[in-house]
């Protein structure tokens, strides 16, 4: 492997655009799991503004319901990626890593937001579960009343701290030196990155980290 000074230019893969290659693809867990949470997360907030633009009370109900859903879903992804920076390696500044981890000061301010994280998780994961499953897929039908009292916890309140607990830890994640990324050239070749992406493009470009693979 070449060390490379050229910056990358290539986008992240974005699944929606059904493009892989000439884009950095995701080359382990944590990377996937920012990948799936940014969509989520983007899903998430479209659904909560179409909401917002919403008057009958029905429509703004069901829309929440279907938040609900990707919240389940993001609460998935979020799982996996505590998982990965916890059990990450640490390191003191200003001594590096051998390959991956995260610096001392990065996992005191990761446990105190996977924390919040977790406490939010905690207090309504088993209810957003049982309502995805129960209300939202209609998997069980045949208690009615437990129906209608789960239909009753549709609500804004039920969500409200996973909504502020879930975007800081999932950002900070994706500052943190735990993912590989890879890129296909085009001429046989593949360049690997292992660096963090950026958390307000979600692009990569780490110069240092940067790594030719010559074609077999």
């Amino acid at each position: 492997m070449n060390k490379t000074a050229q910056k990358p230019s290539f986008p992240t893969f974005d699944p929606l655009q059904s493009q892989i290659d000439g884009v950095w693809f995701p080359g382990n867990d944590p990377a996937s799991l920012l990948v799936s949470g940014r969509h989520l997360l983007k899903d998430i907030s479209t659904l909560l503004a179409l909401r917002d633009r919403c008057n009958d009370d029905y429509e703004r109900k069901l829309l929440l319901k279907h938040v609900m859903v990707e919240l389940v879903s993001m609460m998935a992804a979020m799982d996996g990626l505590q998982q990965a920076v916890m059990t990450a390696e640490v390191y003191e500044p200003p001594v590096p890593p051998l390959y991956r981890g995260i610096s001392i000061q990065e996992k005191t301010k990761a446990r105190h937001l996977w924390t919040a994280y977790s406490d939010a998780k905690k207090a309504v994961g088993d209810d957003l579960r049982v309502i995805r499953g129960k209300v939202c897929a209609h998997d069980d039908v045949s208690n009615w009343p437990q129906w209608i009292e789960l239909w009753g916890k549709v609500d804004p309140s039920l969500i409200a701290g996973l909504l502020e607990a879930i975007p800081p830890a999932f950002w900070h994640a994706s500052e943190l030196n735990i993912c590989e990324w890879s890129v296909s050239n085009g001429d046989g070749r593949k360049r690997v990155l292992g660096g963090p992406i950026d958390p307000e493009t979600m692009t990569t470009g780490d110069d240092e980290d940067v790594a030719e693979v010559p074609a077999s």
